[in-house]
């Protein structure tokens, strides 16, 4: 017996009419539904943007760490012009995390940047990290033998951000940051 598939695809003109609807309606949302926060006032609202940005920077890298995977195991060409483009896209959302949490840092800390956060920092390193990548692909005549250069970069990118998220590496920061706490309490 045969089975047939189908695909069906949704047209781009309805995919960006839904998109716009539901962007209208999320700022909607946030301006004019939304209290503002009790600490941060209306400066917290640029959160529901920021975190989403983060989140979707954070799935391109990985996407693209996967694919590159996907691309040094079968040598599918295809497999690295869709990490390539994913990427892209992650340091594009990546730009735009770093513009919104500045933002927001100024606004709250009352400085653009604090070096002594863990977090800004390895995302600042991960974003550089991956700039270099792009510098690096094509700092390299284009032939068949380009693509095999750089998927361990993308690889090594996104294992040592997962290592972050590791539970046993979040549990041995927390206690560090603990300590450091307790021996700066005045005697």
């Amino acid at each position: 017996m045969e089975s047939v598939s189908r695909q069906y695809r949704v047209p781009l003109p309805a995919l960006a009419a839904a998109s716009l609807v539901l962007v209208t309606l999320a700022l909607a949302l946030v301006f004019f539904v939304a209290p503002n926060d009790a600490d941060q006032g209306f400066s917290q609202r640029i959160f529901y943007f920021h975190v989403s940005i983060a989140l979707t920077a954070y799935a391109c890298f990985a996407g693209g760490a996967w694919k590159a995977l996907v691309h040094l195991w079968k040598r599918d060409p295809l497999a690295d012009l869709e990490s390539y483009v994913a990427v892209h896209q992650g340091l594009i959302f990546g730009t735009l995390v770093l513009v919104t949490g500045s933002i927001w840092a100024k606004i709250s800390w009352g400085h653009w940047w604090l070096w002594s956060e863990d977090q800004l920092v390895l995302f600042l390193v991960l974003f550089l990290f991956y700039a270099a990548y792009f510098m690096l692909r094509f700092s390299v005549d284009p032939d068949p033998h380009r693509e095999e250069l750089h998927p361990p970069d993308r690889v090594h990118a996104a294992r040592s951000e997962l290592r972050r998220l590791d539970p046993h590496h979040l549990l041995c920061r927390a206690g560090r940051a603990a300590r450091a706490r307790v021996h700066a309490l005045p005697r």
